[in-house]
Formats: structure tokens, C-alpha cells, sequence
């Protein structure tokens, strides 16, 4: 069936951050999530940012997609991301997928990352892993302080959903192996349903005009026969 989709990101205020352990002077300091939109063949790549929002630092040296439009309002259970509509058809050029995600880390001593993932669900259902490669060491000229980003991923979002209300959840997490332990600090906004986004799968216009036209003459026909 052919389908639109309105797009809407709500993601709680209230976020936990499991950035430092009695075992490792290391942790996560800046965490998002990254979609594509495509439009009427207009692109946006959007990245979500659940944590450190607005700050510079949540730019990677070496993205696949350009550009890169930032949302800052991750926090805010309110919020909107308005893309407009989506028309989801074989022969269509309009798309929501999911690409990747972003995690900033920190640490010092013998700390040593090896790697960051984000999680995403629909509807919190079953979580996928997405691996993000090394981007950048000592960001923003800080020792310790590295990036960890991916962006080429294309998750169609859309693919399967019935008609209604859905919701995009992500997480984040990353590995530390310091000295004879390991330490995986997570962010995850308090647990499930942990970061989400929230968008709506409705008829598409020809859909939609057919049904409102099946509507009226119904209500039409009714109307003639309590007349007669």
C-alpha cells in the first residue's frame, strides 16, 4: 500500500549517563543518532542528538553524508522534527531510513576504547547493533577524548509498518578495556523505551481521497434514503 509518514522525535528529559566506574577514570560525554530523509528527491541527513546537544564537538572529521543538519532538541519530550511527509512506494524518491550514530568518549591512565555501538528498535521491539568505526583522537584538542561514528548505513525504517503511530528507539554504548577488565559504560535515557522518535504511517493522497470519496457517497446514499 502506498503510505506517508510524519516524522516526530520525543525523547525524555531524564537521562542516564553511565560515563565513570570505581574501576576506569573513562566513560561517554556526547551521544546521537543519525536519519536520512528524502523528500520529493530532497535529502536531509539528520543527526539526533540525545546528549552534549549543541555542541560542536558532536561534528565528525569524516562523514559520509554532507550535510549534516543537527537537532539539538533530543531532551525534549515536545520537541518536533518536521521533514514533512513521506511517500512510501516502490516507484517514489521519498525515504526515512536510519544511518548510524555518534559516541564521544573519554579516558585517561590505562584506559583504552576499542569500540561504540548503537542500538535501534521500532516500537521497542528487537534491538539491532550498529558497530561505529574510529573517527577522531583527542577532539577538540582534548587528550583521551575520542570520536566514534558511522553514517552509511541505509535502514529503511518504513519497510513493513502498518498504518499509525510508531516509534524509533536508540541507545548507546561503547567498550573500554582497561588494564585486566573491561567497563562498557551505556547511555540509555534511563532504560526502555531509552532515546525515541515517534512517526505516524498514514494513507497516502490517492488512498486517502478514495476513502474520504467512499465516505461521502455512503453518507449521500443514507441521506437519499431517509429522504425518500
Amino acid at each position: 500500500m502506498n503510505r506517508l509518514t510524519k516524522f516526530t522525535l520525543a525523547a525524555s528529559a531524564v537521562f542516564t549517563v553511565c560515563s565513570a566506574s570505581v574501576f576506569a577514570s573513562a566513560g561517554i560525554f556526547g551521544t546521537a543518532a543519525v536519519v536520512t530523509f528524502s523528500i520529493g528527491g530532497t535529502t536531509t541527513n539528520d543527526v539526533l542528538e540525545a546528549t552534549l546537544l549543541g555542541d560542536s564537538r558532536l561534528q565528525p572529521t569524516s562523514p559520509t553524508l554532507s550535510p549534516l543538519s543537527y537537532d539539538t532538541s533530543g531532551d525534549d519530550s515536545n520537541s518536533t522534527l518536521n521533514p514533512g511527509s513521506f511517500n512510501d512506494t516502490t516507484f517514489s524518491t521519498d525515504s526515512l531510513t536510519f544511518a548510524g550514530g555518534e559516541v564521544l568518549t573519554f579516558k585517561s591512565g590505562s584506559d583504552n576504547f576499542t569500540g561504540a555501538d548503537v542500538y535501534y528498535a521500532i516500537d521497542n521491539g528487537t534491538y539491532t547493533q550498529v558497530a561505529l568505526g574510529f573517527d577522531q583522537d583527542n577532539v577538540n584538542g582534548t587528550t583521551g577524548d575520542q570520536r566514534w561514528y558511522k553514517d552509511n548505513d541505509t535502514v529503511n525504517l518504513l519497510s513493513g509498518l502498518s498504518l499509525g503511530t510508531h516509534t524509533l528507539n536508540f541507545y548507546f554504548d561503547a567498550t573500554d578495556n582497561y588494564g585486566s577488565g573491561i567497563f562498557t559504560p551505556v547511555i540509555n535515557n534511563g532504560g526502555p523505551p531509552n532515546y525515541t522518535a515517534n512517526f505516524t504511517v498514514v494513507p497516502e493522497p490517492s488512498t486517502l481521497m478514495m476513502l474520504m470519496s467512499s465516505s461521502l457517497f455512503g453518507t449521500f446514499y443514507l441521506l437519499r434514503r431517509r429522504k425518500r
